[in-house]
């Protein structure tokens, strides 16, 4: 871990270099994995790429096996793409996920669809056992239905069985419960083995959470 870390500036005050130091004020690794990690922007401060360094500024992964991240946005600046890189700077899956993760959005910028690609741009089933996502949200912007989907688009189990997420929400837009279905509609368990997460509040806001 770090004992002592230090950012370094660009010309707008956004973070363009963050280092971590031992308590002998020696480079040293984070938790994360890496000792520098290096951040580059486009013309009007979006994150552009990401690099990861070990203590002798080589280039290292992080604990998701990954080198670095890559954004491509969207007209609107949305983060249409996020491209994970290896040793080389090139495409490299990271763990559990891809190589490149796309996404899309609706007119309010809510991403409402993502799709999983290896390195060199095809399909690939992410550690969910999909190939994208769906999302749908209510009027408030609240994400109210997230299903996993394969190529055509179609809601499709994951490993554990479930393909479907629906949250509900109390009037003010506190979760009050999480149901997961499969591909076919019918309750489903998730990782955990748990169908459905209710949640209760008190008076005081405090909340009591049920799993069944």
């Amino acid at each position: 871990g770090c004992a002592r870390i230090v950012r370094k500036y660009g010309p707008d005050h956004e973070t363009t270099e963050w280092d971590c130091f031992d308590v002998t004020d020696s480079p040293a690794l984070s938790n994360d994995g890496y000792a520098v990690a290096r951040y580059a922007f486009d013309p009007v401060s979006n994150a552009a790429e990401t690099q990861f360094l070990s203590v002798d500024r080589t280039p290292t992964r992080d604990k998701n096996w990954s080198a670095g991240i890559r954004t491509t946005r969207d007209e609107r600046y949305n983060a249409a793409a996020l491209t994970f890189l290896g040793l080389d700077a090139q495409p490299a899956r990271s763990k559990g996920l891809a190589a490149t993760i796309v996404s899309t959005y609706d007119r309010a910028n809510n991403p409402v669809g993502t799709s999983f690609k290896d390195a060199y741009g095809h399909a690939t089933i992410s550690r969910w056992g999909a190939t994208g996502t769906r999302r749908k949200y209510d009027a408030m912007r609240r994400e109210t239905e997230f299903t996993l989907v394969d190529e055509q688009g179609n809601a499709v189990n994951s490993r554990s069985g479930w393909a479907i997420r629906k949250s509900e929400y109390d009037d003010r837009s506190r979760v009050v419960a999480v149901r997961y279905f499969n591909a076919a509609g019918a309750p489903a368990s998730n990782e955990d083995g748990v169908e459905a997460v209710t949640t209760k509040y008190d008076a005081k806001g405090r909340a009591e959470v049920v799993t069944s």
